[in-house]
């Protein structure tokens, strides 16, 4: 059901950007008709997102486990329920990985070092073979998180200070939010910032 919503939101957004596209072209009045049968589009997609957001709305309701997995989940600085449900569906709810690093490789953003030709030392990089869906809604996570999570603005700080691009340390950030959803659903313990932070000073 989120794969069909994403695919729907994906088609809207497309529909949008062409009937956005002709009204900048002149005269108006020529355009008008091309207007509506991308705006009759944009409804009809509309309608089918709330229908498919409905239904995962009453399938969620019946699982108690699902919205307890995902209520630990939003204790998280930068994880809102939409985050969740993206990762609780990917992953399965977490809990049949076993470390942060298997979580980190799944979703594609566990570092990795690439090499060239006869070169020993590469130049280091992500596995990107994981679960885009995953990778694209952590990388989200990950904006949301500098503003509140007080543990990865520190990290990102402090490897920004020390000279890592801003890819490179989102990356960390990411990785960081990966290890931090691993604990809450494994100790079944809701996320702590001043806990998390300390633990980020300390590290």
């Amino acid at each position: 059901l989120l794969d069909a919503i994403q695919q729907l939101e994906k088609m809207r957004q497309q529909v949008r950007n062409q009937r956005h596209a002709y009204e900048q072209l002149p005269p108006a009045h020529q355009q008008a008709i091309i207007k509506q049968s991308y705006q009759n589009t944009e409804n009809q997609l509309d309608t089918q997102i709330l229908e498919l957001e409905s239904k995962l709305k009453e399938l969620d309701d019946h699982d108690e486990d699902l919205d307890q997995t995902r209520e630990l989940m939003t204790t998280i600085k930068g994880i809102g329920k939409k985050t969740a449900n993206v990762i609780i569906a990917k992953t399965r709810g977490i809990k049949r990985f076993q470390t942060p690093k298997q979580l980190a490789k799944f979703a594609g953003i566990a570092p990795t070092e690439k090499t060239s030709g006869s070169s020993v030392r590469g130049r280091q990089g992500i596995n990107r073979t994981g679960n885009a869906a995953l990778r694209k809604a952590l990388y989200c996570a990950t904006w949301s998180s500098l503003r509140g999570n007080k543990a990865c603005k520190a990290f990102y700080d402090r490897l920004r200070s020390n000279g890592k691009s801003a890819k490179v340390a989102l990356i960390a950030v990411a990785n960081l939010l990966l290890r931090q959803l691993f604990a809450v659903v494994t100790t079944q313990k809701p996320f702590d910032n001043e806990i998390y932070l300390k633990n980020a000073v300390l590290s």
